[in-house]
């Protein structure tokens, strides 16, 4: 059964047993001004990960970093170098209506077990500087990751220069660590 609650200007559809948000098919939910209408046309989540990797990349460019990217759907890799398996990561995930944010390690599961020590020595200055939501925890397959989860509506234009932004700030954040890590590793 869904119930529709209109929280922070914006209508979700929450699934009363599990208590988790819904979108439905082809519908995203919109924030809403006092009488209804629409602030910001919706974004389906491949043009709202392929806009932000757009802005990503040119800002982190700007600035110095080149990265590999790939877009595949919902969700977009950045790395630097010949190796894909430390990845930045912003990914769309409409099941449990968040927005994933982060470094994945997703290397064998030897490398990926002495990334995970590294980077935990950092996680409390990974902490300071980008908040005491961000975090470092070993994931499936052997792999491991370094991020934060962000509710997943909206998907327009300003919500998208916003992950953008904080995407670029991850970066920058952890990006000099994690080139030292990689050079004392390999």
């Amino acid at each position: 059964m869904k119930k529709v609650v209109n929280s922070s200007k914006m209508e979700v559809a929450l699934n009363e047993t599990t208590g988790t948000s819904e979108a439905w098919r082809g519908q995203s939910a919109r924030p809403r001004d006092g009488e209804g209408e629409a602030l910001l046309p919706s974004l389906k989540p491949a043009q709202f990960v392929t806009m932000v990797s757009d802005q990503v990349q040119s800002s982190l460019h700007a600035t110095g970093y080149d990265f590999s990217i790939q877009v595949r759907g919902r969700l977009v890799k950045l790395w630097r170098g010949d190796d894909a398996s430390v990845h930045y990561e912003l990914a769309v995930h409409e099941r449990e209506g968040q927005l994933e944010l982060g470094l994945h390690m997703e290397s064998d599961a030897a490398r990926n077990l002495a990334l995970y020590q590294e980077f935990e020595k950092y996680l409390l200055d990974f902490q300071a500087e980008l908040g005491g939501h961000f975090w470092l925890e070993p994931w499936d397959r052997g792999w491991a990751r370094l991020y934060e989860t962000e509710p997943l509506w909206p998907l327009d234009t300003l919500r998208g220069a916003a992950v953008a932004a904080r995407m670029v700030q991850i970066v920058r954040v952890v990006e000099p660590v994690c080139e030292a890590i990689l050079e004392r590793l390999d």
